[in-house]
């Protein structure tokens, strides 16, 4: 959570469900995953419908996935039609 609040800084941590994401103070929710590699899948397409239905305190700008691996073709097409940027390779590591 360190890194994206460089770029954009981090007002809330709200807990979905469990899951840990942050709202910029422009009103962006970040999820931040540590995966090798995402696809998409019909569980992909449900968590993206159920993170765009949630109801947040303050209004949603624009929603952004933080993967420390990459996206498969597909699911970055997918990603980008439902208005979700993804940024990948977050964090320095085996994968170049």
């Amino acid at each position: 959570m360190a890194n994206p609040n460089n770029g954009a800084p981090v007002a809330r941590i709200p807990h979905l469900s469990g899951l840990t994401v942050c709202k910029t103070n422009n009103g962006t929710v970040v999820v931040l995953i540590q995966w090798d590699y995402a696809a998409w899948t019909p569980a992909a397409e449900r968590f993206t419908t159920a993170l765009k239905a949630q109801k947040f305190a303050t209004p949603v700008s624009g929603y952004a996935v933080i993967l420390t691996g990459v996206v498969s073709p597909i699911a970055s097409k997918a990603l980008a039609a439902q208005g979700v940027n993804v940024t990948t390779k977050a964090l320095p590591g085996p994968l170049q």
